[in-house]
């Protein structure tokens, strides 16, 4: 049979810690060789405090992201308007000359049967 095991978790030293440590070599700018030691990364949670403070971090991001994109959207809309007013003067414009050549077109004819009615009387 197996032996039982134990309940509870062995504690491990800084010690011990120290020799699964393995030292990498990294050059410097002069080419000196620098010993670092890769120390084990903590994988314990954060914090709540952490948590919240990292959201909202992230938030303000998201939002100045959101304002960015909707401020573009109105640039191009506001071109999109530009352009339309633009064409509806043009229009507005025609429309007016179009109106002003008709009465003075009115007019010439009302000069002109003037002018006849004037000779007949004569």
């Amino acid at each position: 049979m197996s032996a039982p095991k134990p309940s509870k978790k062995q504690k491990t030293s800084m010690i011990s810690d120290l020799d699964r440590m393995s030292p990498s070599e990294n050059m410097d700018v002069n080419e000196n060789v620098i010993l670092e030691y890769n120390t084990p990364t903590l994988d314990r949670p954060m914090g709540r405090k952490k948590e919240k403070e990292k959201l909202w971090q992230c938030a303000d991001h998201i939002y100045f992201e959101a304002l960015n994109h909707l401020w573009d959207k109105k640039k191009v809309v506001d071109v999109k308007e530009l352009k339309k007013e633009e064409r509806y003067n043009q229009a507005y414009a025609f429309v007016q000359e179009k109106l002003e050549h008709c009465i003075q077109a009115r007019e010439n004819e009302t000069r002109t049967r003037k002018g006849c009615t004037r000779e007949r009387k004569i």
